[in-house]
């Protein structure tokens, strides 16, 4: 069995990635990617006002939740 050393960072610190059509960024926190997480995957997303629904799409190896803090 692999061990992985846990990944943590902080939102100043969090790679960021433009979101697909402009609606704004995705702070990326804990994903496999980064390490420490095979099936979580965690990060904040910053919409741009009036941007709009997103694209459908599905994650095969996590669920999602989301909290709305404003808009």
């Amino acid at each position: 069995m692999e061990t992985r050393r846990p990944f943590f960072t902080s939102l100043g610190t969090a790679p960021r990635r433009p979101l697909r059509n402009d609606r704004g960024e995705s702070l990326r926190l804990v994903d496999e990617e980064l390490g420490g997480a095979r099936n979580v995957d965690i990060h904040v997303n910053y919409l741009a006002p009036d941007s709009g629904p997103g694209p459908n799409h599905y994650h095969e190896q996590a669920e999602n939740a989301y909290i709305v803090l404003s808009g």
